[in-house]
């Protein structure tokens, strides 16, 4: 092997480490606006002189165990932590200004909560997030007059999530903004267990549900379906000979081990999260913006094409219609459907109408970009 590419080829080794890095630094970056939010929650200050000194104290004997220098690292290591606190600090300013509540489904740890740390990042709202146990508590707490919230709408192996669907439906909520959450399903467990020990397994039914092929190959253990991924994690909570399906957030948060990683049906693993509000937004027509709306049909197989020549009648683009099945017997279906048109000047509102006379219920979810 020559010089030239003996070189090239640690380069990328360490590109490829400085990426990983990278990776981790934003990882700790989501992490600290939490303990923000928990901070402001709790009226502690942002600054911890006593967590600063336990913190470099484990990080002088981690140096030391994978022989790196100790002074490297402290001064490493300040610059990460001085950049957290400004952070936490700006952030807790934008907060003073004006809080508002975020509901989505909890407990820490959870699939919402990562979906939120990425909201955090790209929304101009300032939000705090509040967790509920189940899509029914949600619901219950929708008597206020203004509402935020964060929903998984849809995953690309399982299709709608039905209970949002059901919310959605009984609550005029708008959506103002989409988040795509990569899903990566780690096999967790409080203690490292062979693969043969394990007798128990707790999950949300989604992931259990996407990783079906995975778990197809141990049919022994018995499933217990939960809330959430994060309430999972907490039941099994020092029970011997169990395992859960998760995520590296709750890995994080509750330091567990990772039996298996990546176990989904499809390397491509997409949920779509929608931060919905009960404010009724302007629907405007852009370029690069769909439009979405949900529906309701009886006896929905001839009354589906009817819907789909109108709007090719207009030259509008079906980018994606989803359905869930409500009844089998009277054949009643719910759609979800994304559309896009190019003509500015196109009067929507008589598509609608037009729609509207057709289905059984009908409900425009809002504007958003085209990711």
């Amino acid at each position: 092997m020559n010089t030239t590419h003996s070189l090239k080829l640690y380069r990328n080794g360490i590109n490829n480490i400085d990426h990983q890095i990278l990776k981790l630094l934003s990882q700790r970056e989501k992490l600290s606006i939490n303990i923000v939010l928990e901070k402001i929650k709790n009226k502690i200050n942002i600054y911890d002189p006593i967590r600063e000194k336990e913190l470099f104290s484990i990080l002088e004997k981690k140096s030391n165990l994978y022989k790196l220098d100790p002074i490297f690292i402290k001064k490493l290591f300040l610059i990460i932590i001085q950049n957290s606190v400004l952070l936490q600090k700006k952030f807790k300013t934008e907060i003073k200004k004006k809080k508002k509540i975020c509901k989505l489904l909890g407990p820490e740890g959870s699939y919402s909560h990562i979906a939120f740390n990425k909201l955090l990042i790209s929304n101009t709202e300032n939000l705090i997030p509040k967790f509920y146990k189940s899509f029914s508590e949600i619901n219950t707490s929708l008597q206020e007059k203004k509402n935020f919230l964060l929903l998984p709408l849809e995953n690309n192996i399982t299709g709608i999530i039905s209970e949002v669907y059901q919310l959605l439906k009984k609550k005029k909520l708008y959506i103002k903004k989409e988040i795509y959450l990569e899903i990566k399903h780690y096999l967790l467990s409080y203690q490292n267990l062979s693969f043969h020990k394990i007798q128990h397994i707790y999950s949300h039914k989604q992931p259990f549900l996407q990783c079906s092929k995975f778990l197809k190959n141990f049919p022994t253990w018995k499933k217990y379906f939960c809330n959430s991924t994060s309430e999972a994690i907490k039941k099994t909570f020092k029970k011997k000979n169990s395992v859960v399906l998760g995520n590296y957030l709750g890995k994080n948060l509750y330091n567990l081990f990772t039996l298996s990683k990546n176990i989904s049906n499809q390397k491509k693993n997409i949920t779509r999260f929608v931060f919905v509000t009960s404010k009724k937004p302007y629907f405007f027509l852009k370029k690069k913006f769909k439009i979405t709306i949900m529906f309701q049909l009886y006896n929905y197989k001839h009354k589906i094409n009817k819907i789909l020549n109108i709007l090719s009648q207009y030259k509008c683009i079906v980018l994606k219609l989803l359905s869930n099945l409500q009844n089998k017997n009277i054949l009643k279906k719910i759609f979800l459907l994304d559309l896009q048109t190019f003509q500015i000047n196109l009067d929507v509102k008589k598509i609608f109408s037009k729609i509207k006379k057709i289905t059984h219920s009908f409900q425009i979810l809002g504007t958003s970009k085209i990711n």
